[in-house]
């Protein structure tokens, strides 16, 4: 029996036995607990072939999970050897676990659980009830457009026979008695048309506005130019052939960025819209680090597991040289959002150990000559020690003023102490 010493107001809500922590700190696990303040890992270490295994507690508070845009950073992987697992997001690292049986029901228990303690519902997709499922579904489908029918009949043949019969011998009496019908059927089919109004779309890209748009979200182009032609979406045809031999040409040159607030054309490198103010944000599009972020764990799903003979062989494993390489081509995101997202996440994939500006890390540094298996971890830390300090000096540039670049500047200073690396 493990004792985890628990405080007095902490207790337990779930247990999960054998399992097998996966990632850079690879081994067994006893026990995996989940209280309402931390999860523990009760691993088990080998002492050598005679001595017994010890178990070695760690602990993980909740507190330092990875929230991201109202999402807990926890969620079921797919692994080509494990099947299903858990990827848990800490500020201190990614922690991936797997189980020995029924690991989809047990990652998805995990899931819930773990978000309903820090407050956080798990979005569940909707079932879509099919109404002719089976005869039963189908059969009580049919009564349904039956009696609606039979309705509809009814009402209309007693509307018929409450009406006055026209007078035979003033045929045209009888006429002028119909008209508010008719009169009234218009003005229904007018409220109609009100209640569901025709679509708008931009008449410069053709996308579709929003009720009450001023300014097109996706080309900034303002709303209102061109009278009702702006209901119709533009004929994406490279060219038209009008009947007066007029010949009209339609030609891409390029997309224009437009703040969606004032309508001023700004360039890709805008974090704030420089004449009235506002804050270009990437809540509009998806996030580019985001789709970052999920590159990366897709990358990592499929690492191979490290065998005895594979530490010593030298060869560097092809998910290091995918990450490698995806570290060092991804380009600065613009937005203020995206950067603060994206330095947070250099940070946290920074190896201290490995990264950290000694007199040993300087000798192996200087002294390898190819890359193998043992030094790629050290050339992906500094990358992301790279990428940290190119976020940094984009954010002083495009909004030195903001509380965001605050934050931003605390946590660079902080991690660039922590490296020992002058700041010039």
């Amino acid at each position: 029996m493990v004792d985890y010493n628990l405080d007095m107001d902490e207790s337990i809500i779930l247990e999960t036995p054998d399992v097998q922590r996966l990632g850079d700190n690879r081994g067994r696990i006893k026990e995996l607990v989940l209280t309402n303040k931390h999860i523990f890992l009760a691993c088990i270490k080998k002492n050598g072939v005679f001595a017994k295994p010890t178990i070695e507690v760690e602990v993980y508070a909740l507190s330092d999970i990875k929230i991201y845009d109202e999402r807990v950073q926890i969620a079921q992987i797919k692994n080509g050897e494990y099947g299903t697992c858990l990827q848990i997001q800490f500020v201190q690292g990614r922690e991936i676990f797997a189980f020995e049986a029924a690991g989809k029901r047990i990652a998805t228990e995990w899931v819930n659980e773990v978000s309903e303690v820090l407050g956080y519902v798990v979005p569940q997709p909707e079932k879509k009830e099919n109404p002719f499922k089976g005869l039963s579904g189908l059969a009580a489908s049919l009564k349904n457009v039956t009696d609606s029918v039979t309705e509809t009949v009814t009402a209309a043949t007693k509307q018929v026979m409450s009406e006055p019969k026209a007078n035979p011998t003033n045929f045209f009496g009888g006429i002028v008695k119909a008209e508010p019908t008719v009169i009234l059927q218009t003005e229904a089919l007018s409220n109609q048309n009100v209640r569901n109004p025709k679509p708008k779309f931009c008449t410069n890209c053709g996308a579709s506005l929003n009720e009450g748009a001023k300014f097109c979200m996706e080309c900034g182009t303002l709303v209102g130019i061109g009278g009702d032609a702006e209901r119709i979406p533009p004929i994406p045809t490279v060219s038209q052939s009008p009947s007066n031999g007029e010949e009209r040409q339609q030609e891409y040159a390029g997309k224009i960025l437009k703040c969606p607030n004032c309508g001023a054309v700004i360039s890709q490198t805008i974090a704030i819209c420089p004449d009235c103010g506002m804050k270009i944000t990437g809540q509009v599009a998806v996030s580019s680090v985001r789709a970052f972020s999920e590159q990366l764990m897709s990358i990592e799903a499929t690492r191979k597991q490290a065998g005895f003979g594979t530490i010593f062989a030298g060869a560097i494993d092809p998910a290091d040289q995918k990450k490698l390489s995806l570290v060092r081509s991804f380009p600065i995101p613009n937005t203020v959002d995206d950067i603060m997202e994206f330095m947070m996440l250099a940070v946290a994939n920074i190896d201290v150990v490995l990264s950290k500006n000694t007199m040993m890390n300087k000798c192996q540094k200087s002294a390898k000559s190819m890359e193998s298996n043992i030094t790629i971890a050290r050339t992906i830390s500094d990358a992301w020690v790279s990428k940290m300090q190119q976020a940094y000096q984009k954010a002083e540039l495009s909004f030195p003023n903001d509380l965001a670049f605050l934050n931003i500047k605390q946590m660079y200073l902080d991690k660039m102490k922590e490296l020992k690396i002058k700041i010039g």
